[in-house]
């Protein structure tokens, strides 16, 4: 997931750098943030599914918790491939002036690194919540630490595209 931020910096710098077209790179880069929002919700999700695994007491209820997390990694590569298109789209539009090209880097720098702090922020809480339960059992996270690392991978397959 760490590759998510080198992603979200050169998905912000593809969309915002090439200038022209404002309406339809406002609506990439807002379509990019809202992706990077959504990533940081299904992180979260995760989290708070293996959490629950992790103080449930009844063991008829912690398969369903596991299966909630593996399916909110399914949105979180859904993310991936959306931000794909999105930078796939935005790599298709006119590379715009210099100065456009600032106006855009101004105008949505700070919302990039909000958005990726709170990806970053959400990661690093999942991390870590998945190994303070596989202290308590390890197998039944595998299936969930495969999801995750296929979502890993589509968001690894982005930044491989730059």
């Amino acid at each position: 997931m760490m590759k998510l931020l080198v992603l979200a910096g050169a998905l912000a710098m593809a969309m915002v750098l090439p200038g022209c077209g404002t309406d339809e790179r406002e609506r990439l880069i807002t379509q990019a943030l809202d992706q990077l929002d959504s990533a940081a919700n299904n992180l979260s999700t995760i989290k708070d599914n293996v959490v629950k695994w992790e103080k449930e007491k009844k063991e008829t209820d912690k398969p369903k918790l596991l299966k909630n997390a593996v399916e909110a990694t399914v949105a979180l590569s859904k993310n991936a491939k959306d931000l794909q298109y999105i930078k796939g789209m935005a790599d298709k539009l006119e590379t715009g002036t210099p100065e456009t090209r600032k106006e855009y880097v101004d105008k949505y720098r700070d919302r990039f690194a909000s958005a990726i702090e709170n990806v970053n922020k959400e990661r690093i809480a999942l991390t870590e919540a998945i190994a303070r339960a596989e202290r308590k059992e390890k197998a039944p996270l595998a299936e969930l630490k495969v999801s995750l690392q296929r979502a890993q991978g589509d968001f690894e397959n982005l930044v491989k595209q730059r």
